[in-house]
């Protein structure tokens, strides 16, 4: 990796495992730079590199790619770690040879490859809060010609904290199984080389930890005159440890698999490839909606009476109600993809590829929701609570549309969207050696895209369907880098490069021509670095600074067509991202190691920059048009609204400070001679959970040791997690505002894992 001129950070294959790296969450954790949160069961998933989060809660601004095969379910892109050889994280836009949500950078999962001669292992794990796990894999020749390899994981994991409204009951429980196989052509096989791989993996987890914030909690914003309720919260989020959530909901869960044929033929001097995949996964995440065992409190009014009084009068409700509410999330997704490469170049003075895509991909989304009927009769309904007032009869609820007896078991689809993408791309590089020490390198990328929508549900309604037609884009990526090598220890590179991402269609029913569609948008990334390595004292250093210039960002807002209430994704004027990566590894002794990576970004809105979607927690409504802590103007897409500014504001969920350092001992005891002992002291800053930068949430300073004692073939490791036992909230998600018509809507907050201990026996053969 010292040799390519682009920062990249690596987990190897000795570091991933239960108790060190073994999911996005952990790889966050040990790599500064790479953030990651995921909401219920993994919906939401955020990989965030560099600052550039995005606004739109897209969550594809870093792509995640197995084996090659790119995760297209963003609701289940955590998938096992299993049997990887390493873990390669690359910053910055890779749209020309990796093409495929690479906006600001990639992850990718390589698997361990096939053994020469027969290889064996087996490891079983045992852990605080009833945790258990056993995995293994098998590899060797099969033939004269072949080679294989399998393997397969399963473990499972009560949660690090309790519900209170459950007794026995573990918040953030999981169990999941995984299965890898490949076979590939061994070594001085021929010029053709095959290499024929499979993954698939299930996974289950019950519902988080979490608290919620509602408008009993909140302290700024606007203040409605006849309750006195502000509309959000400024400052850091509270700590709570009493947690109390309904028991009786179902586990999310995840079914992903994905099938690759890797084809390399030498025509001598010229490499011709062929990377055909398969990719399919199936999500569904169950949501303790009203965050609570006993349920959310409603007014309940009856239709032959006092639903719909004159508006000279106002009825009393019948009574108040508390009922209880799930959230259903599907998300399915069915990727092909077909690429062709040509590698060439067999002098050392030049080299180059060159080669075309093409991705079909299908993908499915819907919301449903299940609310407790209680005692509500047929001919009575659910109103929203009057803050002021909670005897009076407020609007009819949204959540009268998915009334059920058992809400857990049955709930009613409010959203259900299918998008049909076609992508065909054409890319090329070459690397020219100019002098011995100089080397010169570009990338091209071409994309041609067609989207199609089907919206099929919109707000528990029949939507519009297909009417809209296809909708084509283009755009054009590519990266110019040069890298200089003035001794063998040094290289000194830059390179400027160019993200891009399609634009597409809004799902929401009756919007007007300019909202049902929004814009791609594009950055361009500046980028200098040196890498240095030597067998002295400092072993490697690694110093990157780099600029993103961020265009048309997509953004969720508020949309502005007449009687259109939903959240739309719209773009705005921009982002502007600088930061710094400082990475560095010494051996002042032969038994002690240190390293220290960290990174420092400032992710802000270029001027003129607005945020619809912030209008509610801003206080700002037709009859006040103020705010204790946002800037309210005029819209520069439709003067006639007015939208909270946020030019100059930091991004949402972006830690500006992150860094990780180690400590790694070999005692070189008497009765332990190759005993390692590793200590980690990581740090991530806090995030925001709003563009407009008034609640934030998730500093944290986490310990964590590992201590490693081999015994010939078996070794027995010892490890440790969080071991100072830190609270800290790790993420958050709103509520839509479809379902609070009159009230702030909720902030619900997810609270990261407690301390967890461990003891892993391994044995390889």
């Amino acid at each position: 990796m010292q040799e390519v001129p682009l920062k990249v950070s690596v987990v190897q294959s000795g570091e991933i495992g239960i108790g060190a790296v073994d999911s996005l969450q952990s790889l966050a954790t040990r790599l500064p730079g790479l953030t990651f949160e995921a909401i219920w069961g993994g919906a939401n998933s955020f990989p965030i590199m560099r600052g550039q989060n995005q606004p739109s809660v897209a969550g594809d601004a870093v792509g995640l790619f197995v084996d090659g095969v790119y995760q297209a379910n963003r609701d289940a892109i955590d998938v096992p770690m299993l049997d990887l050889e390493r873990v390669e994280v690359v910053h910055g836009p890779q749209g020309a040879l990796f093409g495929h949500s690479t906006f600001a950078g990639l992850i990718s999962y390589v698997p361990a490859e096939p053994a020469e001669e027969l290889r064996l292992s087996v490891a079983a794990d045992a852990g605080t809060d009833r945790l258990f796990g056993i995995k293994g894999s098998a590899s060797g020749p099969i033939s004269e010609t072949f080679k294989a390899r399998l393997a397969a994981s399963w473990n499972e994991g009560g949660g690090t904290w309790s519900n209170d409204a459950a007794p026995g009951q573990r918040l953030g429980s999981s169990h999941q199984w995984a299965l890898a196989g490949t076979i590939a052509t061994r070594q001085a096989s021929g010029p053709l080389s095959l290499r024929l791989s499979g993954r698939l993996s299930e996974m289950h987890r019950n519902q988080p930890a979490f608290f919620p914030l509602d408008y009993r909690h909140f302290n700024c914003g606007g203040r409605d005159a006849a309750s006195g309720a502000w509309s959000y919260y400024c400052g850091e989020a509270p700590l709570t440890t009493t947690l109390r959530i309904s028991a009786n909901l179902p586990d999310s869960r995840s079914l992903v698999g994905q099938a690759a044929l890797h084809l390399d033929w030498d025509a001598g001097g010229v490499t011709l490839r062929s990377d055909t995949s398969f990719y399919a996964a199936d999500a569904k995440s169950y949501r303790d909606f009203d965050a609570s065992f006993e349920g959310d409190l409603f007014g309940v009014c009856a239709l032959a009476s006092n639903c719909a009084p004159p508006e000279s009068l106002v009825n009393p409700i019948v009574r108040t109600q508390r009922a209880n509410t799930v959230q259903r999330r599907d998300v399915s997704v069915r990727e092909f993809t077909q690429e062709f490469r040509i590698d060439g170049g067999a002098s050392e003075a030049l080299r180059w590829t060159a080669g075309a895509t093409a991705y079909w991909t299908r993908s499915q989304t819907i919301f449903a929701y299940g609310v407790g009927r209680g005692t509500l009769a047929a001919d009575e309904r659910l109103t929203a609570l009057v803050l002021a007032n909670p005897q009076r009869v407020g609007p009819i609820s949204g959540f009268n549309f998915a009334v059920t007896d058992d809400p857990a078991a049955i709930q009613t689809i409010q959203n259900d969207t299918v998008e049909k993408r076609r992508t065909l791309a054409a890319f090329a590089s070459a690397e020219w050696k100019i002098f011995p020490a100089l080397t010169l390198r570009g990338e091209i990328r071409g994309n041609w895209q067609r989207l199609e929508l089907d919206s099929r549900r919109n707000n528990f309604q029949p939507s519009f369907g297909t009417t809209l037609g296809p909708r084509q884009f283009f755009d054009l990526t590519g990266r110019v880098g040069l890298a200089w090598r003035p001794d063998e220890q040094w290289l000194l590179y830059g390179s400027y490069a160019r993200g891009s991402r399609a634009g597409g269609i809004n799902a929401a029913s009756n919007l007007t021509p300019d909202e049902q569609t929004f814009a791609p948008e594009t950055n361009w990334t500046s980028e200098v670095g040196a890498k240095f390595t030597s067998g002295g004292l400092v072993r490697s250093l690694e110093l990157t600074g780099y600029h993103v210039d961020w265009n048309d960002t997509q953004i969720i807002g508020l949309s502005n067509s007449p009687g259109v209430t939903a959240l739309i994704q719209r773009n705005t004027r921009g982002i502007t991202v600088w930061g710094v990566d400082l990475s560095v590894a010494m051996q002042p002794f032969g038994w002690l190691g240190l390293s220290f990576a960290g990174g420092y970004n400032n992710p802000r809105f270029k001027a003129g920059s607005e945020d619809p979607g912030a209008s509610g927690v801003c206080g700002l409504t037709a009859a006040s048009v103020t705010s204790t802590f946002c800037t309210i103007r005029p819209s520069l897409v439709n003067p006639a609204f007015l939208v909270p500014d946020i030019s100059g504001q930091r991004v949402l969920r972006t830690a500006r400070l992150a860094w990780s350092a180690e400590v790694k001992i070999a005692p070189r005891a008497r009765f332990f001679h190759d005993a390692r002992l590793s200590m980690t002291l990581s740090h991530q800053d806090h995030a925001f959970d709003r563009n407009v930068n008034a609640l934030y949430y998730g500093s944290r300073t986490l310990l964590g040791a590992r201590l490693a004692i081999p015994f010939n073939a078996w070794s027995l490791e010892m490890w440790g997690t969080n071991l100072t036992n830190a609270t800290y909230v790790r993420g958050e998600a709103g509520r839509p505002p479809f379902f609070y018509p009159n009230q702030p809507r909720p902030i619900d907050m997810i609270l990261g894992d407690r301390r967890r201990m461990g003891l892993t026996v391994r044995i390889e053969g």
